[in-house]
């Protein structure tokens, strides 16, 4: 498609004189200016020039009415209102003068004469008379008389440059001058370089007053066209390579994601590219703010060609902007968001937590006895208290979490994203919960003298807009007075059964722990049979015998120690008694054959240290090859596979069987898994439950067992519960089974006994 507009005043905010209503005519205005200037650069045909001059001088004539009213409301009685007004009567002068002309000039020169005119005057009318009589206003409105407001405008005029504005009007008349001519010398191919050389310069002055830069990126390709003033604004030497991948290195990096789809929809769309983004400039450190702004150019055949456009330093307008913001949406004591602003995001939150379904908490807090430290010492002591209060709690949430001053003493919290799981997340919620009481409780040094003071928490979970924010606050509120009823120093959750049930958790934690001093564990076995009904060996499963509960399953406690962490002393504790074990069988004729299978955590495998623990095990217990197999599940596969591979490898040279346990029910891909040196793929048991009747887990058992058999993998069936499933994994070549078809697990006593299992 061919450009049919040219930009002879090209607008940007730093033309706005601050009135709304007269800045959105002056941006009308302009555009008007420039169709008349692109119908005379393009001879369009299609459009009546006249209409359109008349078009635009009807409505400078509306905007002149439009500012004579604001003026004499602002301004009554002013001798700079009635030269604002003679200036605009000068004006219609002017163009009824040219409009008498056109009978006397050729028409070529007639339309540069008027497009000069009116570039020149716009520009004039805008930055030199409009800016004045806004500075006048501006100062009048802060308390000053017309007198000591006309002295504010004109310094403040003299310091906006009038040597530079007048090199900006100079560029604007020079660029109306030769639009018509330059224009028509482009379609014509007889462009000189010397027009564009001088037309440039003027642009660029104008470019540098305004803080402008300009630049194109091409459809196909990396490298961009910057001008001067883009490398002066952006802090980078001349000679740097222009681009994204350049930009994008001095652009904060939570920007540029945004940066490259607004590219990518603008060439996809035709739609404005307009990004703004922060950089830090490598010439003197500074962060400077850029406003960012383009329109797709595209070639002869309809086809996008580039993208060009203009960026802006707008630091200036975003430090206005935080001042603004801050005054509005933060506390001025501790800096922390207000009321208002919590409100806004704890909306946000519920929003999200709706769509991403993960639970969130709203925590509640009450200083106490705060207002006795106030009212004793005074408020300067209960204002420090807050501030450092405000602080502790900061620095015990996360990242992406919300802490607000809500009043007074009192201070908000909203926990962001804490799990899909309501049990998890309040867990979470409370541990962070635990860690503010903690903080809060230390004492406190103000002025010199020390104070002892404490906080009382209510915890309110959600997940889903079911519930307003203000209904959250309400029910956080309660549950804090409860917390605080309790004894203070406390937090309570708003559901009863919720709090039963973290505190349940969190007794099961604390045992756990004590669990593993007092070695309350025991290891129980399942045995693995062949196709002869023979043990042929056996899995270790933990139990553990709490001295109150009694046993205690492993879904319940071994989440917990994953969690937590404690998984690794008792994944320890677990390998090296299944090694002490074997060490036994093999000193037993009936019981020597046997393996052993032990489940590794993906934290006990990812340890650097695992694979020598694993060695000075088979060392210290003298255990022969392959007799100890190693179970791991296919989650652990989901990273880190090179260093997956190389511990495998290296335990593998040791005489120790890698089983892939719950196999069909991970992550693994068959790229990895041929370089995985196993030596047995564990068929899980929910494809086993329901092979008698589900036809796609019949399909999944087999295409395993084949792929195993490719492989050369042994393979075995976990969960057999009956004669049919056994039967029907045999007829498809799998010969190892365990469940307990074949025996429940039980303690080494029993097991030993075992020498096949009889199955009826």
């Amino acid at each position: 498609m061919t450009e049919t507009y040219v930009d002879i005043f090209p607008w940007n905010d730093s033309f706005n004189v601050g009135v709304s209503e007269i800045d959105q005519q002056h941006e009308v205005l302009v555009r008007l200016l420039n169709e008349v200037a692109s119908c005379i650069a393009f001879q369009r045909a299609d459009i009546n020039l006249d209409k359109l001059i008349t078009e635009l001088v009807n409505y400078a004539v509306y905007h002149f009415e439009t500012e004579e009213k604001y003026w004499n409301e602002m301004l009554p009685a002013s001798v700079h209102t009635e030269q604002h007004k003679k200036g605009h009567a000068s004006f219609v002068n002017q163009v009824n003068d040219l409009k008498q002309d056109i009978n006397h000039l050729p028409e070529d020169v007639w339309l540069e004469k008027l497009l000069s005119f009116l570039a020149s005057w716009l520009a004039s009318h805008i930055l030199e008379s409009d800016k004045y009589m806004a500075l006048l206003v501006f100062a009048i409105k802060s308390g000053m008389n017309l007198e000591q407001a006309s002295i504010v405008a004109d310094d403040k005029m003299v310091k906006a440059s009038k040597e530079t504005i007048n090199v900006i009007l100079a560029a604007y008349k020079s660029l109306s001058e030769n639009t018509i001519r330059l224009m028509r010398e482009i379609k014509t191919g007889n462009q000189t370089l010397e027009k564009l050389i001088e037309i440039d310069q003027h642009l660029q002055d104008a470019m540098d007053y305004a803080q402008i830069g300009r630049w194109s990126f091409p459809y196909n390709g990396k490298t961009a066209d910057w001008s001067v003033q883009m490398y002066r604004i952006f802090g980078l030497e001349p000679d740097t390579e222009a681009g994204p991948e350049t930009l994008c290195k001095i652009m904060d990096e939570d920007y540029q994601q945004a940066f490259y789809n607004s590219l990518q929809h603008c060439f996809a769309t035709g739609e404005e590219h307009h990004v703004e983004y922060p950089i830090v400039r490598p010439k003197d450190g500074q962060t400077r703010w850029i406003e960012c702004r383009g329109k797709l150019i595209y070639g002869n055949d309809g086809s996008p060609l580039k993208i060009s456009g203009f960026i802006q330093d707008i630091s200036v307008r975003k430090e206005n902007e935080a001042k603004v913001s801050q005054l509005a949406y933060f506390d001025p004591l501790t800096s922390l968001p207000n009321r208002q602003l919590l409100f806004d995001r704890l909306n946000q939150a519920i929003a999200l937590s709706e769509r991403n379904k993960d639970f969130y908490a709203l925590l509640f807090i009450d200083l106490d006895d705060f207002k006795t430290i106030n009212d004793s010492r005074g408020h300067e002591y209960g204002d420090i208290l807050l501030q450092q209060a405000a602080i502790r709690i900061q620095q015990c949430i996360r990242k992406g979490d919300t802490i607000a001053r809500f009043g007074g003493d009192e201070f908000v919290v909203v926990l962001s994203e804490l799990d899909k799981t309501e049990l998890k997340a309040a867990a979470i919620s409370k541990q962070i919960t635990h860690k503010i009481l903690l903080s809060l409780s230390a004492p406190y040094e103000i002025l010199t003298q020390q104070f002892d003071s404490s906080a009382s928490i209510g915890i309110m979970m959600f997940n889903g807009s079911q519930i307003s924010a203000s209904k959250l606050m309400r029910q956080a509120d309660i549950a804090m007075y409860q917390a605080k009823k309790s004894g203070k120093n406390s937090a309570c959750f708003y559901d009863p059964e919720m709090q039963n049930k973290i505190n349940l958790r969190i007794g099961l934690e604390r045992d756990l722990r004590i669990g593993i001093k007092e070695h309350q564990f025991e290891l129980f076995y399942q045995p693995q049979v062949d196709n002869k009904n023979c043990v042929i060996g056996a899995e270790a499963l933990i139990r553990w015998h709490h001295p109150k509960q009694g046993m205690i399953s492993p879904d319940l406690f071994i989440p917990i120690a994953e969690e937590t962490g404690l998984i690794l002393p008792i994944g320890h504790w677990v390998l090296e008694t299944a090694c002490k074990q074997l060490q036994q069988w093999q000193k037993n004729s009936q019981t020597a054959h046997l393996t052993l299978s032990v489940n590794v955590s993906y934290k006990q495998f990812r340890q650097v240290e695992f694979v020598s623990q694993v060695t000075h095990l088979l060392n210290e217990y003298q255990l022969e090859q392959g007799k100890l197999k190693i179970e791991l599940t296919e989650s652990m596969l989901v990273d880190k596979m090179e260093f997956i591979i190389l511990s495998m490898q290296q335990l593998q040279s040791q005489g120790v069987q890698i089983s892939l346990d719950d196999f069909g029910t991970g992550y693994s891909s068959l790229q990895y898994l041929k370089r995985l040196p196993l030596s047995q793929l564990k068929i899980d048991r929910s494809f086993v439950s329901d092979l008698e009747k589900d036809a796609n887990d019949k399909s999944i058992v087999e295409t395993i067992i084949l792929m195993a058999k490719a492989l050369s993998l042994n393979v075995i069936a976990e969960g057999v519960e009956t004669l049919q499933q056994k039967e029907y994994l045999a007829e498809h070549g799998c010969f190892c089974y365990q469940g307990y078809y074949f025996g429940k697990p039980m303690p080494i006593g029993e097991f030993e006994s075992l020498e096949s299992i009889k199955s009826d």
